[in-house]
This record gives structure tokens, sequence and C-alpha cells, in this order.
């Protein structure tokens, strides 16, 4: 007895994601879609995301936590403190 044996053909679709600007996405998908082509819209940005943070920056030296100091004489300072790294730093220069 023989049988056939029917495996499904997968294809490959490419999907494409643009963002949605009025006439001109409608025309591009139009031609994307002809080309056997998946389009997906994606909202354009928000207004939080066009402008920079509006917090102030914060200087490195000026935080607290964790650090690294890599030293002249070819050793590593790993530490932690609850002051700031620039009073650390000063204080591990001094104790050289």
């Amino acid at each position: 007895m023989i049988f056939n044996l029917i495996l499904p053909i997968f294809s490959v679709t490419p999907k494409i994601s643009l963002p949605y600007i009025k006439g001109t996405t409608d025309k591009i998908t139009k031609i994307l879609k002809k080309h056997n082509s998946n389009v997906a819209f994606t909202p354009p940005n928000a207004i939080r995301q066009l402008f920079n943070s509006v917090k102030d920056s914060i200087n490195p030296n000026h935080q607290k936590g964790v650090y690294s100091i890599p030293c002249s004489c070819v050793k590593e300072y790993i530490g932690d403190v609850g002051r700031y790294f620039n009073i650390k730093i000063k204080e591990h220069i001094a104790n050289l």
C-alpha cells in the first residue's frame, strides 16, 4: 500500500513595520502588498520622545554607591560608600 504524504509548504512572508503618514503610507502599502508583504503601522513619536529629559544631570562625583578605582600600583580599589565619590577618591589618594 502506498501512502501519499502531503506536507504543508511554508512560505516566509516579509513583515514590514511603517510609521503611519496619511497619504504616503497608503501608497507604499499598496505596492508592498502586491509583492506579498505584510505591513503593520506604528504610531508616530509621542511628544515625550521629542524632548530631552527635564531632570538636571547629576555629576558622577556627587553620587553614592559602588565604585571601582584602577590604581597606578596595578591594583584595583572596589568599595561602596554612603558619601560622595569625590570625597572617597581624595581619601584613597591620601592613603597611598
